[in-house]
């Protein structure tokens, strides 16, 4: 057991106020802060048109090669605080990171914002999880540790056949770090 560890996920567009969750309803425009010529500030709402990209739809996808993808997900990545260093998409996505917190210890919280984009994207139509291979390095060449997820933990939890704390307690099982010994990382 990891003694009460878990990491921090939450799942983008659900409301768990409860035990249940529920989709929350996906919006039909975009919106923001725009200013008139008066100079007041209004609401501005910008509904996308039949030629805007969307990657959430395959047939938009599809047209964009493998570097795209890998940018998209290290895009994704970064903009969840991770310092990305070096990313490979296929089976297994490689990733290697560099770590705001460079201690003796792999930070979970970084863990956890890594996994969410993923499971983010994922949610979203625009990843097809696959093993996660990630390595954590305090500067490069410089490693901190290492941890994996397996793709049907990701396919597992977005059926809700596991929570977010088992899907993060498999995940911390196969965390190492270099200056011991590898987890075992027995489950699949």
């Amino acid at each position: 057991m990891l003694d009460g560890q878990v990491l921090l996920l939450g799942r983008a567009g659900l409301s768990c106020a409860s035990d249940s969750c529920g989709r929350l309803p996906a919006a039909d425009s975009l919106r923001g802060l725009s200013t008139d010529a008066s100079g007041a500030a209004r609401v501005a709402t910008a509904t996308p048109t039949s030629a805007d990209t969307d990657l959430s739809r395959p047939a938009d996808r599809a047209h964009m090669s493998g570097d795209d993808l890998t940018t998209d997900v290290e895009s994704a990545l970064r903009s969840y605080g991770v310092s990305v260093e070096s990313i490979r998409d296929g089976d297994p996505l490689q990733l290697t990171y560099m770590t705001a917190f460079p201690g003796r210890e792999v930070h979970h919280g970084e863990i956890g914002r890594a996994l969410n984009a993923l499971i983010d994207r994922a949610d979203a139509g625009e990843w097809d999880p696959v093993r996660v291979e990630a390595t954590v390095v305090r500067a490069p060449g410089d490693p901190l540790g290492a941890w994996r997820a397996e793709p049907e933990w990701f396919e597992a939890l977005a059926a809700y056949e596991i929570s977010e704390t088992e899907f993060s307690t498999r995940v911390l099982e196969t965390l190492s770090h270099a200056d011991e010994p590898a987890g075992t990382g027995e489950r699949t």
